[in-house]
């Protein structure tokens, strides 16, 4: 059976006075990337639960998925006291602020708590 979701989204800047960052941890990435590698596993016979984990990656407390298409860095924490995770893109294809080098630019925020079925929905909506 097929989970539907509704979802508000605010496609503005959060209130960044009011944002505060809840560290990912090692233990976070380990838990979300083998999470989401069985989930991938589940659809495509084609991978491994280790090879899909090589995609996750953590810096500097934000949880980093760098698939062959398309780089998500996911943060997590609370907005107005509101618990919410947001997601920055890295911009490959234009460089920001007429900088050489690429940098990361933040798309949106979610209420709640984030779990990694919302990557599969990120990139099918947004990514490719």
């Amino acid at each position: 059976m097929r989970k539907t979701r509704t979802l508000e989204i605010d496609m503005t800047l959060p209130k960044f006075g009011s944002t505060v960052q809840i560290p990912f941890t090692e233990s976070d990435l380990g838990t979300f990337s083998r999470q989401y590698s069985e989930m991938v596993l589940r659809t495509y016979e084609y991978t491994s639960v280790e090879q899909e984990m090589e995609d996750w990656s953590l810096q500097d407390g934000y949880l980093v998925f760098a698939p062959e298409v398309g780089t998500i860095r996911i943060a997590r924490g609370t907005v107005d006291d509101e618990t919410a995770w947001w997601v920055d893109i890295k911009d490959w294809a234009r460089p920001c602020h007429g900088s050489a080098v690429p940098k990361w630019e933040y798309q949106a925020h979610f209420p709640g708590i984030f779990t990694v079925d919302w990557v599969g929905w990120i990139y099918a909506q947004w990514i490719v």
